[in-house]
């Protein structure tokens, strides 16, 4: 995929509204793309990268639930 470990060429901030689909490439490594409009963003993770992600996602949901419950 890539020779190094993180490859940065930008920032994007993410909603729901954008579209977002998923391309596995090999038995390691998957794309992702996010697109809104003209704009697109490409993601790529190898599967180790990619359970990572998850499991930090799951983490995050359940902390954003907490924080909206205690608010309310």
């Amino acid at each position: 995929m890539y020779s190094d470990d993180m490859t940065i060429g930008s920032w994007a901030a993410l909603r729901g509204r954008c579209t977002a689909r998923h391309m596995v490439n090999d038995g390691d490594s998957v794309e992702f793309s996010f697109r809104s409009g003209s704009k697109t963003l490409d993601l790529a993770f190898d599967a180790q990268t990619l359970e990572m992600f998850v499991r930090l996602g799951s983490a995050a949901l359940e902390e954003m639930a907490v924080r909206r419950a205690n608010q309310g």
